[in-house]
């Protein structure tokens, strides 16, 4: 019996910052069908990625336009940084939605799981585990500026590997995408 738990790094209903799930109903309804169906396909490591455009209205997308209106913003603390986010109510419409699906296992052994999520996975007996959802608007999001810093300076050992060509190429789609997208929050 398929048994779908929640990640605790997903914003699943409560107040948070990116995309933020309106309808659980709807989306746990789906995704269960599409298991029990076997629609959905997982990477030898238990990681699936499920495209779910048909879950645009159970979303608020995780993105908006940047204003020049300092009071459309809201300060948030994220991975110990304070941080300026849109509000919630400047989201665009999300074009693109998708759920990061994985199995109970996999999930389990991912080394950011920490012992108490392990055992709260297991006390709900769980097959599967919905990491994120993912909602968005525009063109595909590249790296965060910090992201790109700290790729270059080790974080992503296949950066390494990128020429000067590359960098730059990298450097410009993620100022360009930035400088006209924000993340949202509630």
């Amino acid at each position: 019996m398929t048994k779908i738990s929640i990640s605790n790094i997903c914003t699943w209903t409560g107040a948070g910052i990116g995309t933020k799930v309106l309808d659980p109903a709807t989306i746990m309804s789906m995704l269960t069908a599409r298991l029990d169906a076997g629609e959905v396909s997982f990477d030898e490591f238990g990681h699936g990625f499920v495209p779910c455009p048909e879950l645009a209205g159970a979303v608020s997308c995780g993105v908006g336009l940047h204003t020049d209106n300092p009071e459309d913003y809201v300060l948030r603390s994220y991975r110990g940084q304070v941080s300026a986010y849109l509000r919630r109510d400047w989201a665009a419409t999300a074009d693109f939605v998708a759920v990061v699906l994985y199995t109970a296992e996999a999930y389990m052994s991912d080394p950011d799981v920490t012992r108490a999520e392990q055992d709260r996975i297991t006390s709900e007996g769980a097959t599967h585990v919905i990491v994120v959802v993912l909602a968005s608007a525009g063109p595909k999001a590249p790296v965060a500026p910090r992201r790109f810093v700290a790729n270059l300076a080790g974080g992503n050992p296949e950066w390494g590997t990128f020429d000067k060509a590359k960098l730059v190429e990298l450097a410009v789609e993620a100022t360009s995408y930035h400088d006209k997208w924000c993340t949202v929050a509630d």
